[in-house]
């Protein structure tokens, strides 16, 4: 049974460190807002950029950790997107549908108009984008990592992890009627690299989901990952679901979908907020998200110093 913690677990222990950074972020803010564009409910103490899958498309947009609203910014988004990574002062993503498959992109953080930048090369295997020691990584479905070019999106090849692959295409379904779908976030912290991961089915009639291995699933678990040699090393079981995580003030947070329903024929569930050990990979309750965000595949703070 979940058990939920205080109203604002913006914790203690991480309330000195946001008053050490309050100047830097009072200045950040002013600087920030003063622009004709910007929101002036972006907050960056406790607000984080998100690319998600709403009923009626993919979205961009910020949620506040703090109360769980979420703030749609500009139109639909014209492909589905995977990841948000801050990248010398700009936000990239990774898009995982046409006309622009696999293509590492541009957001613009204040209207959500989507740049493309250039194919890795990978096509509809891209899986998730992250940056760690001043470099830029990608992994695919089979959970292989790659390096990846910034400027031109071009992916090349490092080592296969050791993380379990998919074992099956997203989004396709089984002879029993079961739907195939997994979840993997990938988040850099201190210099170290961290990826969740799990696959399973849903039966659509019952909304069940099936974790038994002669099933093909691949329980959920967090890894560390050297980006050097691309070697996984399992930390521990985390929660199913896992489409995102976020550090903020030094928190770490996993934004989750679990699935309890079928809405319209597709799985469909609360959006959750947790607090993520990465020492064990358990997680804490925090609060649930305003469900017109739908399932959230990135997050970022909204500011790129934090």
């Amino acid at each position: 049974m979940k058990t939920r913690t205080p109203v604002s677990k913006i914790s203690a222990s991480s309330k000195l460190a946001m008053l050490c950074k309050a100047s830097i972020v009072l200045l950040a803010l002013a600087l920030f807002t003063s622009a004709a564009s910007a929101q002036l409910w972006l907050n960056p103490l406790t607000t984080v950029y998100v690319v998600s899958l709403a009923a009626n498309g993919p979205q961009f947009g910020a949620v506040n950790l703090a109360d769980g609203t979420f703030h749609p910014i500009g139109p639909t988004a014209p492909v589905g997107l995977s990841s948000l990574v801050w990248w010398n002062g700009e936000l990239l993503s990774l898009a995982t549908s046409a006309p622009y498959p696999g293509y590492l992109v541009r957001i613009h953080p204040a209207t959500g108009k989507i740049i493309p930048i250039g194919p890795t090369g990978q096509g509809f295997n891209a899986f998730d984008l992250v940056k760690v020691n001043g470099k830029l990584y990608m992994t695919d479905f089979q959970n292989n990592i790659y390096s990846v070019d910034p400027r031109k999106g071009a992916a090349t090849l490092i080592a296969a992890t050791g993380m379990p692959p998919d074992p099956n295409i997203p989004f396709t379904t089984n002879a029993d009627g079961t739907l195939n779908l997994c979840d993997e976030s990938l988040y850099a912290v201190g210099g170290k690299l961290y990826a969740t991961f799990d696959s399973f089915n849903v039966d659509l009639l019952t909304a069940a989901i099936d974790e038994n291995p002669v099933d093909s699933t691949v329980s959920p678990a967090l890894y560390r990952i050297d980006p050097s040699t691309g070697e996984a090393t399992q930390i521990g079981s985390t929660d199913l679901g896992v489409g995102a995580t976020v550090e903020l003030y030094g928190q770490f947070f996993a934004l989750e979908s679990p699935v309890n329903s079928v809405a319209g024929g597709f799985p469909s569930g609360p959006i959750e907020l947790h607090e993520l050990d990465l020492t064990t990979g358990k997680s804490t309750f925090i609060r649930e998200i305003d469900p017109s965000v739908g399932p959230i595949f990135g997050a970022a703070p909204i500011l790129p110093f934090l």
